[in-house]
């Protein structure tokens, strides 16, 4: 009788051994299996969103911090266009124009020269139709990781949107606190005096 409990209970502490075993076996492995889904998936997603995320980020951070700015929203003013224009051309290494917004609405209140994520430097050109940051809008251009060309696409995060695109070897992104259909406007307009200067004098922006 001792024999047979005795053996019972050897079978029982193995077999709770053995489950004990397997859960903790299953605990890794699904451990091990959601670390590499979760590392395929960064993967897969860096992949696809990595022109997404070099632009667009950067572009309403710098919209964020310098449109609020009652004194100094700009490096550079209006006033000094040409040598704007010509410096940020310069620290990007790329003829850049700006473009006329008055159709629209909006004048040149001035620049200043960002760091890129990507290479080199960025630049952020502001525009404005009255008094606050609800009233500018913001053309951040940077070198893109590649010379892919792409359609426009939106993005929108906590009140700020944005309209992006890639553009021989140059990310763009037109960023404002207003109606979407008023900024893709705004950004149809830039993005056709953009091509129209590219094609005649070889110019961007």
């Amino acid at each position: 009788r001792y024999g047979e409990a005795h053996t019972r209970f050897d079978v029982r502490k193995i077999r709770e051994e053995s489950q004990k075993h397997y859960r903790a076996v299953a605990a890794v492995t699904l451990f091990i299996l959601g670390g590499l889904t979760g590392w395929v998936g960064h993967r897969f997603t860096t992949s696809q969103d990595r022109l997404v995320l070099a632009i667009t980020p950067p572009a309403m951070a710098a919209h964020r911090v310098y449109t609020v700015e009652a004194n100094h929203p700009v490096e550079v003013d209006a006033t000094q266009e040409q040598y704007l224009v010509g410096w940020l051309s310069k620290r990007l290494d790329y003829p850049l124009r700006v473009p006329d917004l008055s159709e629209q609405g909006f004048h040149l209140m001035g620049g200043r020269l960002l760091p890129a994520t990507t290479k080199g430097a960025a630049a952020q050109f502001m525009f404005g139709n009255g008094e606050g940051p609800e009233t500018r809008v913001t053309l951040y251009c940077a070198r893109s990781p590649t010379n892919k060309e792409t359609a426009f696409r939106y993005a929108k995060d906590n009140g700020v949107s944005a309209y992006y695109w890639f553009d021989r070897g140059i990310s763009y992104a037109v960023i404002g606190r207003i109606e979407k259909d008023d900024l893709q406007k705004i950004s149809t307009s830039i993005h056709q005096q953009i091509s129209t200067s590219t094609r005649e004098a070889e110019t961007v922006l």
